[in-house]
């Protein structure tokens, strides 16, 4: 079921031509995109709700209420249409669509798939009380999505409050879609799961078998609480707003990957995500810079659109990162952030040089500097 905005996007009317270029590049008709992030607003990372705190701490909120449940979200909501509106005020015809994440903090997206499930907040964030203490012993019929397990009903009613906001005013990233096989199964175990990759791999295994399905029922079932996709695909907040066609993942993070070997990633990882993504029509992979180990293992992974190398901490995307990604990755699209105008120079020849098509996220400190930027990208194509 397809639901079509019946007015315009939040500030952009023409938001049904930016979802056709978003559809031109990742069906390789189109070279590149942009879009503009002005650094006039004080907070923006590579997604919104990291770095602007709540007004009180997620400890303190009782999200079983559903008075509380709102304020957080009308927050939350009110964060993104701010830095909608500074956008609107630029007034520059890039490639940013308005997209609104619901986001809490992390582990209520596992929660709905663990029967007994103790989810702990902070600050935040949020993480789940381990289950699986032995591998023998774990009745296994606790991994498995169920929608109307406590915490199944709160990401319901999150993601229906989100859906009946988005028509006509934005694209909606349902609460669901940040969700994968490795994190479930780290959070279902906890650190002792990177000591299992060695000493009890058969262990491991199971687990990810397990919580293979479901998050693909998760993911899926969602998916059809929010009515569907809009406009023929589904919004992404990853670094700042764009579509994804069909049922494709608009950001498939694995944060597992990060420490493990490559070995371990094909050997323990690489299988169970491609069973994972094999039931959607594609999918971006937005992973930190750091892992060179698994660069040359993406494209086993599937039909993979783009992946989106990402700063880590001290540790920054370069040029040469661009090019070495390009050769391992035997020319994937790349999504990319430049923090200012002149990194975009340095990755804007490393992509001219190795011939990839890239969508750039370019930091600007004012219009004038945003409108350069972006006339460079159209001049490129």
């Amino acid at each position: 079921m397809t639901n079509t905005p019946d007015t315009k996007l939040y500030w952009r009317p023409d938001f049904a031509n930016v979802v056709e270029r978003h559809r031109a590049w990742f069906e390789g008709q189109r070279t590149y995109l942009v879009t503009i992030i002005p650094d006039s607003w004080p907070s923006f990372d590579w997604d919104l709700h990291i770095d602007i705190p709540t007004p009180r701490p997620l400890a303190e909120f009782d999200f079983f209420d559903d008075r509380q449940l709102e304020e957080h979200l009308s927050f939350r909501l009110a964060q993104f249409e701010s830095f909608w509106q500074t956008k609107a005020e630029w007034g520059l015809d890039d490639d940013f669509i308005p997209v609104f994440e619901p986001r809490i903090g992390w582990a209520e997206i596992v929660a709905p798939s663990v029967e007994g499930a103790q989810v702990h907040f902070y600050a935040q964030t949020s993480a789940m009380e381990p289950v699986v203490a032995d591998y023998e012993t774990f009745d296994w019929g606790r991994i498995r999505y169920n929608p109307d397990s406590p915490w199944g009903v709160i990401v319901t009613k999150i993601n229906q409050w989100s859906a009946a906001r988005a028509h006509g005013r934005f694209l909606l990233n349902p609460k669901c879609q940040d969700a994968n096989p490795s994190d479930y199964a780290k959070a279902c175990r906890g650190d002792d799961f990177f000591l299992d990759l060695v000493l009890n791999p058969d262990g491991v295994h199971k687990l990810m078998d397990v919580c293979t399905r479901a998050v693909v029922d998760f993911i899926q079932h969602q998916r059809s609480v929010v009515g569907g996709d809009t406009l023929g695909g589904y919004g992404t907040t990853w670094q700042g707003g764009f579509w994804t066609p069909g049922t494709a993942l608009g950001h498939v993070g694995d944060n597992v990957s990060d420490l493990v070997s490559g070995e371990m990633f094909e050997t323990f990882l690489a299988p169970y995500l491609r069973r994972f993504l094999s039931h959607f029509d594609g999918f971006v992979f937005a992973r930190d810079v750091t892992t060179k180990q698994i660069w040359g293992a993406l494209r086993g992974l599937g039909n993979i659109l783009a992946f989106a190398p990402r700063k880590m901490g001290g540790t920054d995307v370069t040029s040469e990162d661009i090019r070495a990604i390009a050769e391992a990755t035997e020319g994937l699209p790349l999504i990319i952030e430049a923090f200012d105008a002149e990194q975009f120079l340095q990755f804007r020849q490393a992509v001219e040089e190795t011939g990839l098509r890239a969508f750039f996220v370019v930091h600007c400190q004012n219009v004038e500097e945003g409108r350069r930027v972006l006339d460079d990208v159209r001049q490129m194509e």
